[in-house]
This record gives C-alpha cells, structure tokens and sequence, in this order.
C-alpha cells in the first residue's frame, strides 16, 4: 500500500522550480529532519510551523482584537486562589475505547468487502472488529466499517497461569485482513509474568491453520498465551482504507507434551458479542493504556529556562503530574519531566481536548496558543496539536496534518496561531481543540536520538479560537519548502551554487539526502484565484524571480 501523503485544500500553489527532478512526497506519517542531529547554533530563531501555521515570538498579553475578528472560544485557566480546566478534559490516547475481540455470528455484514467476514467453523468465531455503530460516539465517524480502526491494541488472552510439560502448542484457525507491513496480528506468550514474548506475526490478506510452539526449554511449568492485534495511527478502516478486518480466530486448542490443555474452542455456546469464552478458558484483555500525566500547574512553581521578564507565572498545562522522572539531566532535580517508556513497553501521549466550541461556518478560522519549548530533538518528544469536527452529535475524525512539531527550535515561549477552516467537515455544528505530547523514542530511539533527558515541556496556556471576517488574502510560508543556505560547488565564495529547497525529499527510511529543487508558496483567497495561469481574469498571484 502506498502511505505516501500529499497536504490538501488550499486555494493556490505557487513553485518557484529551479531544476527538473520532481519533487516527492512525504512517507508514513511525518517525516522526521534531514539531519535531526545538527541543531542551530547560537540563540534559537523563530521558525514558521511544519504545517500551514507560523509562529511569533511570545508574548504574555494579547492585543485586542480587530473589528473582523469573531472569537469562538478563550482559555486561560485562572481563577482566584486556584487553577481551573474551564470544560478541557485530559485523555490518554493510548487508552482503548472498548474490547473488540467478541464473539460473532457476522449476520448481517455480507460476508465484508472481501468476503472474510465469515465464521471459520460452524455459525460463529471470535472476530476482533467492529460493526456499523452509529449509536456509538466510539465508532460513529469510522469510515469504512466493519473493520478496525487506528491504534487500535486488542488480546484476548488464556484466562489464567497454565501448568504445562514439554513443548507447548497453541493451534486455531486465522482469518486477517490489515494493512500490509504496518498493523499486525501477533501471537505471544509469557511465563506468567508479563514479559510477552511473539512466537510469530501476521499481516495483509491470509489465514488458514496456525500452530505455533513454545519449547519445553523455554519455560519453567507455567505459560501463558495471547492474540493480540496491534495497528499504528493510520490507514485503517477509520480513516478509509476498507478492509475485512482485523483478524478471526476459531478452533483454539493449546497443547503440550501431555496431552489437551485447553479444550478446543469452537465459540458456538456463547452470545454474540461475548469477550469471553463460556469455558473461561479465554477472555479480551485489551492492554491498558500508558496512563494520563496532564494537569493544570501555577506557572510559578514550573521551571522555564528564560527570561525572567518572559516568564508564565499563570496557570498552564503541563504533562508531568504524578510523574517519577526529573530534569536532573538539564540542572533542575526538583522540577518533574514527562516521562519515559514505561513497563509494558509504551510512550507517552497525552493531549488536552476543549470543550465543544459553536461553529458558525466558515474558512478563515484559527487556533491560537502559547507554547513553552525545551527539548533538544535527541529527547525525542513533540508538541502536538488537532482539530475535529462534530456532525450530527457524531464526533469526526481528528485532522492533524504534520501536526508533530519539534519541541527544540526555539527555547521559551512562542506565541503559535494554525489556520483550521479548512480542516473542518461540511455540516459541522461544533469543534474541538487538541494539544498534546508525544514521545517518539518507540519508533525513533537509536535512528535519529536516544531518547535521553527530556524536560517539562511542552507546556501551553493562553487558547484563543477565533474566526476572522476578511476577504484579504492569506499568505503561508513553511520553512522545510523555503530555500536553504548553501554553497558554491567549487568551494569558492563567488562559484555557482545549487538552489536547494531545505526538506530532504527522499523516504524517512532512506539515509540519504536529497534536497528539494523548488520553493513553494501558498496563498488562499476566499474570494477566489484567476484560473488563467498569465493574465487572469481576476484576481491572481504573480512570481518575480531574480
């Protein structure tokens, strides 16, 4: 599957092209610096956002605003003697919405779009996958059910600790439909003590019978075993991708060197829509999640390495409550930090989410916040931000493009505003604001840094939502399209130098690099851009090149 992405919607382009390679998409879900172990030296320069956004330096009291500006919605979260969330709630993301291993008879489903969803045995199998549930505020925006949805981490799992001899078997039949090379179907055991250990993983389009062994000189007497599925934060059916999934077992037998331990399950006695076995024998047991470290903090009491005039004394959030790390690694010991993987083998990410905010329609709308940053990129936490609409009582999906923006370019506080008219679905009543943490040391930690001393930060404060009642145009800059400084390729100061554009443009995966040939400029007016690519019949933007 292609998981290239292209960013959408906005009025007009403009490329300045210089050379003729084509300039390439970005892969997976971002992509990370070029070189992430270079930092700038001297003191940090304000940088436009690595999305449709730009930064200003910070400020801790706003002007007011024009006679154009509607205001949706403001935070500050003080209040007289104490700090208050004003409707934001704090969410795990890492927290499941509900067990989906169940069993299933798929009345009703059509077989799916495959044609998988159907018993493997008889009339019924333990499927992990949902329905069409539009009664469900889980489930309501999913695009393509049944099937699964985005980061997802369900089990089901042997119900208790099993005294086993020899070489130990589980075998079942397998039905899985996911996306090929990133969401998996596992199957794992441990010596009851909840190091779970993959005997084998599957993913794409198969099954048939699996038999998987667990040597006798692997264990001690005592195994435990688990199904588990497992699927990153794309490319699924929530956002789309239509499949048959994730994955359906039937004919569960676990063996070992004496004979049936288990008793094969044929899932045909239980209710439709069982998370465990009538036997007992199996059960869902959906990991839980990282856990939820965000808080509202006095700014007075948080270490903001700056100025003291620049610093927030006020109320802010922060995610590092109840947190048993500290920043003794940047001089502060005293001070908390968000923190680091935990037992289970899991990264934090965090978010606080704002009450539903009245949408009246509209493009030209923005989020506003104020930001601390204090990271160096080896650390490997990011701010994040998301915007989502609600339809009909139904929230949709989350929209974050790029919206992972390295805590480390500047140090301080900068004041960050986002334009989300574009991002909202048509028919929306309402919207939500998001912003987050989140630690990248899973899938980046030995690539592109280690994930060593993080610090408080991100920490955010001061939320505006606003729509602006104008028909100028707006102009968007991103620092990663602009060109980059260079060099003369014969070393010289007055040689002829290539015009680079300052993103690496080949996959994440890919040590190389390749610059971009080109330079890009957006503008989007709401009144609309001259379709004549020379002279226009309204109007247009023109590009002066020297």
């Amino acid at each position: 599957m292609n998981r290239k992405r292209l960013a959408s919607g906005l009025s007009l382009i403009a490329l300045l092209l210089v050379a003729s390679t084509g300039i390439a998409s970005q892969k997976s879900h971002f992509n990370p610096p070029s070189n992430p172990a270079i930092e700038p030296a001297g003191p940090p320069v304000v940088q436009t956002l690595p999305s449709d956004g730009y930064r200003v330096p910070a400020r801790m009291n706003r002007a007011p605003a024009g006679t154009d500006t509607i205001e949706l919605g403001s935070w500050d979260f003080n209040h007289p003697g104490n700090c208050l969330e004003e409707g934001w709630v704090s969410v795990d993301l890492t927290a499941q919405t509900g067990d989906y291993f169940h069993v299933d008879d798929f009345a009703g489903l059509g077989g799916g779009t495959f044609d998988r969803l159907v018993p493997l045995e008889g009339g019924q199998s333990m499927w992990c996958g949902a329905r069409p549930d539009g009664s469900s505020q889980n489930l309501c925006s999913y695009s393509t059910l049944p099937g699964y949805g985005n980061s997802w981490d369900q089990a089901i799992c042997t119900s208790s600790c099993l005294s086993v001899t020899g070489d130990v078997a589980v075998d079942f039949l397998a039905s899985y439909d996911t996306e090929n090379g990133y969401d998996f179907f596992y199957v794992e055991y441990d010596r009851c003590n909840d190091a779970w250990t993959p005997l084998q993983s599957f993913a794409g389009k198969g099954g048939g019978l699996v038999h998987e062994v667990v040597a006798g000189g692997a264990h001690t007497g005592s195994v435990r075993f688990r199904l588990r599925f497992d699927s990153d934060e794309a490319y699924s059916d929530e956002d789309g991708v239509d499949t048959d999934g994730a994955v359906i077992v039937d004919s569960l037998t676990v063996r070992d060197a004496g004979g049936i331990v288990l008793g094969t399950e044929l899932f045909e006695t239980e209710a439709v829509g069982d998370t465990e076995t009538a036997s007992g024998n199996w059960g869902a047991c959906t990991p839980p999640g990282y856990g939820d470290f965000a808080a509202l903090f006095q700014g007075a009491s948080v270490v903001q390495f700056q100025d003291d005039c620049q610093t927030n004394a006020s109320c802010l959030w922060g995610f590092f409550n109840n947190s048993v790390y500290n920043y003794a690694c940047g001089g502060f010991p005293s001070q908390l930090v968000v923190p680091y993987v935990n037992g289970r083998n899991q990264y934090i990410r965090n978010e606080v989410q704002s009450p539903l905010i009245a949408w009246p329609g509209g493009e030209l709308a923005e989020v506003e916040f104020e930001r601390y940053d204090d990271n160096s990129f080896n650390a490997l936490v990011f701010g994040t931000w998301r915007v989502r609409s609600w339809v009909g009582g139904c929230p949709q999906s989350w929209k974050d493009i790029m919206n992972i923006v390295p805590a480390y370019s500047t140090l301080g506080w900068v004041t960050i505003r986002q334009r989300i008219g574009n991002l909202i679905d048509p028919g929306a009543t309402h919207i939500q604001i998001a912003l987050g943490v989140k630690d990248m040391c899973g899938q980046w930690c030995g690539v592109y840094g280690s994930g060593d001393c993080h610090s408080n930060a991100p920490l955010y404060d001061n939320i505006r939502v606003y729509k602006l009642e104008v028909t100028s145009p707006h102009w968007t800059l991103r620092d990663e399209l602009m060109f980059q400084d260079t060099f003369a390729q014969d070393g010289t100061i007055t040689g002829t130098a290539r015009a680079d554009m300052a993103m690496d443009l080949l996959p994440s995966n890919n040590a190389n690099i390749r610059p971009g040939d080109s330079t890009v400029v957006m503008v989007e007016y709401p009144g609309g851009l001259a379709t004549d690519l020379y002279t226009g019949t309204g109007d247009a933007v023109y590009c002066y090149v020297s």
